[in-house]
């Protein structure tokens, strides 16, 4: 049976882990496991794998859930919080799609100038629910300590956390196509 992140840094598994006991401990093991310290590529590869993991606060999550044998469905619903932000995004980048498509019939230098201070405000309505998706992130994050006591509520920690993720990631789509 291949081991889970955690067991991989030889780590019980647990959620409270900082940024800078991962990289050190991922240091100290690729010491002894990178080909060029005499280990092999396919354990190197394992331990990287396994930074990634447990470097990123969702997949952290999951992989907690399965060293815990906690299992999930990732249809299931998410918090009455994130609803209301489902909504917003929605709204939001419908928003943004109108006037990229606008942008994209404007056919003069003008026609595209006269569009810029539309475009200047979805560049900072997209900046400011991104900051709002990251404290979010950041509310979802402080509740893994809670997890230990109510493990039941991981899957939906977990659901949240991947929506969070989704938009996060379509904000930083949508601000580039606005360039």
């Amino acid at each position: 049976m291949s081991q889970n992140a955690f067991e991989q840094f030889g780590w019980a598994s647990r959620l409270d882990l900082e940024d800078s006991e991962i990289q050190t401990r991922f240091h100290e093991l690729s010491l002894e496991t990178h080909p060029d310290h005499g280990g092999s590529l396919e354990a190197f590869e394992r331990i990287s794998e396994a930074r990634q993991k447990l470097q990123h606060p969702r997949l952290r999550l999951r992989e907690w859930m399965k060293a815990q044998d906690i299992s999930h469905d990732e249809r299931g619903s998410i918090s009455n919080e994130l609803m209301a932000l489902f909504t917003q995004a929605h709204d939001l980048f419908s928003q943004i799609d109108r006037h990229l498509k606008k942008k994209e019939q404007a056919s003069s230098s003008l026609a595209k100038a006269l569009l810029e201070k539309e475009n200047l405000s979805h560049q900072q309505s997209l900046q400011d629910f991104r900051a709002q998706l990251e404290e979010s992130q950041q509310a979802c994050f402080a509740q893994f300590p809670q997890l230990i006591e109510t493990p039941q509520e991981a899957p939906r920690l977990l659901r949240d956390l991947t929506f969070l993720d989704k938009w996060i990631a379509e904000c930083q789509r949508r601000f580039s196509s606005l360039w």
